[in-house]
């Protein structure tokens, strides 16, 4: 540890926290993300109250395809502080998650005996790091926040029982039981066993059966939670490719750098792409980059190798498992800590090997490093000001088909929002609305017309017409465009809404063909819960659709198969399926 006084480093985390607090607080406003939020956190009944019955279900039982029982705790705990399930509350939280990794950082560094400028400096470009910008932003990615914290917090634990002194057994009973804590808020930390084993022989040079004896609690942690996660998890029907592996480790990297194009999701690279050479030479390579760190031992510090091994093996699991999307910022999260702190131990190096004098040259590389950074995720951030523009900023760096799927559910969600004004007169939220019209239209003036009309004049609403026919075309636009990209990812909810939105522009015959499409896919899911929730919205929607073709015979058909898939299920996605069947039920025998 370091051996500046207390108030030293009690500086250097007050100004930690102010850099990280500051540069985040611009997420205070985003609200929720259509995506993963209304699962984690708004229809998750567990949040409810802190009651034991709740309690009980978040520690026991998986949810949404994860069990991680410690990422849902701490929604519950926002949700009792906040006496309610406030966006605002959870991004303020995450901002505090963050802050208290980024003091892990610095605590972990210290114990890795850097200087406190060092140090320092490890931590301040973890916090000004690009890559993470999606994992504070977005409410959903609090996983990976508490995971991490708790990881680097178990690597400090263990680094400070593996040095002399007494308390060994505390420290060694510590990083257990954060590493147990680290599990169970995200399973990307199952392979620190395996960091722990590589730091052991590389730079406690240990050699004997110990080494291996010691991580067997560490070992039994990971297998319980692998167990239950892998119970959890539905197969993704991708098949493991050694390219991908390749090819994502290399883009990983990049990423790693700072350097990067951020966005939330990158198509997973295409194993058929280029030349068979050209393939094997990035999988070769993508090997090679594993034994390097051997081959520069004489040249590198063993620490410095230690920290290597730790981003590689941190950043493999998501690689190996097949899932959709490979590459993601906030799958960086952990690896970065690796990054860091390895960027802080060389400038510490080049800074000691210097002339007594030059020892302040460790702040030039580490403060080059992080205005960079900070300049990234600063206009990285300026995209993270609604939904739209999110979106809307990642599909001009992204094909990913699930990029134009939800930008195209923004467009037409506001469509429907403006359809129930329209048809019930219920106004949209000026606050959300109206921005988001200028947003999308860029015209003030047409935006005033809107905002005339929500408020009661005048009366014809033509405004609002117009705003939602244009509205509706451009998410078909971008439904098209995911369709053509899905390639051969199941995506029930993508013609589910499809062909709700043709059944909303009263195009019903056009739509059948989308929604039967959707219930092949939904029927043959991997996931019981999508099979269940998609199955019944689904059948339904071709039920409305028959239904306004006056098809009541084929309407009551779907509407009852609807009906049948929601009573095996044990949610209730549809709470007036029954009165709508009665009614399909007489129309349907008054046709006859």
């Amino acid at each position: 540890m370091s051996s500046a006084p207390w108030w030293g480093h009690a500086l250097v985390l007050v100004l930690l926290l102010a850099v990280s607090a500051g540069v985040y607080q611009r997420t205070f406003h985003l609200g929720f993300f259509s995506l993963d939020d209304p699962d984690y956190v708004e229809s998750n009944p567990h949040l409810e109250n802190l009651t034991g019955s709740n309690l009980r279900a978040i520690l026991s039982e998986p949810y949404f395809a994860n069990y991680a029982p410690l990422h849902l705790l701490s929604y519950a705990l926002d949700v009792a502080l906040a006496g309610g399930k406030s966006a605002t509350a959870f991004h303020i939280s995450n901002v505090i998650w963050y802050c208290w990794v980024v003091g892990m950082v610095y605590l972990l560094a210290l114990t890795l005996r850097l200087p406190l400028a060092a140090a320092a400096g490890a931590a301040l470009l973890f916090a000004l790091h690009p890559a993470h910008v999606e994992v504070v932003a977005w409410i959903s990615s609090r996983k990976d926040l508490v995971a991490t914290g708790f990881a680097a917090l178990a690597m400090t634990c263990y680094l400070r029982y593996r040095q002399p002194g007494a308390g060994a057994r505390a420290w060694y009973a510590g990083s257990v039981l954060c590493f147990l804590l680290a599990s169970a808020a995200k399973q990307s930390v199952v392979l620190l066993p395996a960091a722990l084993l590589v730091w052991d022989f590389l730079v406690e040079r240990r050699r004997h059966w110990a080494m291996a004896l010691d991580k067997i609690p560490f070992g039994l942690v990971t297998l319980f939670f692998a167990w239950r996660t892998l119970g959890a998890q539905p197969d993704t029907a991708k098949a493991f490719s050694t390219f991908i592996v390749g090819a994502t480790q290399w883009q990983n990297l990049w990423l790693l750098t700072g350097l990067g194009d951020y966005v939330l999701y990158r198509p997973a690279p295409d194993p058929q792409a280029g030349h068979e050479l050209v393939r094997i030479l990035v999988i070769v390579s993508a090997v090679g980059f594993w034994l390097l760190p051997l081959a520069l031992l004489r040249v590198l510090r063993p620490t410095q190798v230690g920290l290597i091994y730790w981003t590689l093996i941190q950043m493999t699991p998501p690689m190996v498992m097949r899932f959709i999307t490979p590459v993601t910022d906030r799958y960086l999260f952990l690896p970065s800590v690796g990054v860091c702190l390895l960027l802080a131990n060389c400038a510490a190096g080049w800074a000691g090997a210097a002339a007594p004098k030059k020892r302040w040259a460790i702040a030039v590389p580490l403060a080059t490093v992080a205005l960079i950074w900070a300049a990234k995720t600063w206009n990285y951030l300026g995209e993270w000001r609604d939904p739209r523009t999110v979106w809307f900023g990642a599909k001009a760096k992204s094909e990913s088909y699930q990029i134009s799927e939800l930008l195209g559910k923004v467009y037409q969600e506001a469509g429907d929002r403006m359809n129930a004004f329209i048809t019930s007169g219920k106004a949209p939220k000026l606050a959300d609305d109206l921005p988001l019209a200028l947003s999308i239209t860029g015209d003030a003036a047409q935006v005033e017309k809107l905002r005339t009309e929500w408020e009661g004049q005048p009366q014809d609403q033509s405004a609002t017409r117009a705003y939602r026919d244009h509205l509706w075309e451009l998410a078909w636009q971008e439904f098209g465009s995911a369709v053509a990209n899905r390639g051969t990812v199941l995506a029930p909810n993508l013609y589910l809404r499809r062909g709700k939105l043709r059944v909303d522009q009263g195009k019903p015959a056009e739509a059948i063909a989308d929604l039967k499409r959707a219930f092949e896919l939904a029927r043959t899911h991997t996931y019981e819960k999508v099979r269940q929730e998609n199955g019944t919205h689904v059948a339904r929607a071709l039920g409305i659709a028959y239904w306004q073709m006056r098809d009541y015979a084929e309407a009551l058909r779907w509407y009852q198969e609807a009906k049948r898939i929601q009573d095996a299920s044990p949610t209730v996605w549809l709470p007036a399926i029954n009165q709508e069947v009665e009614r399909i039920t007489r129309l349907a025998e008054g046709s006859k």
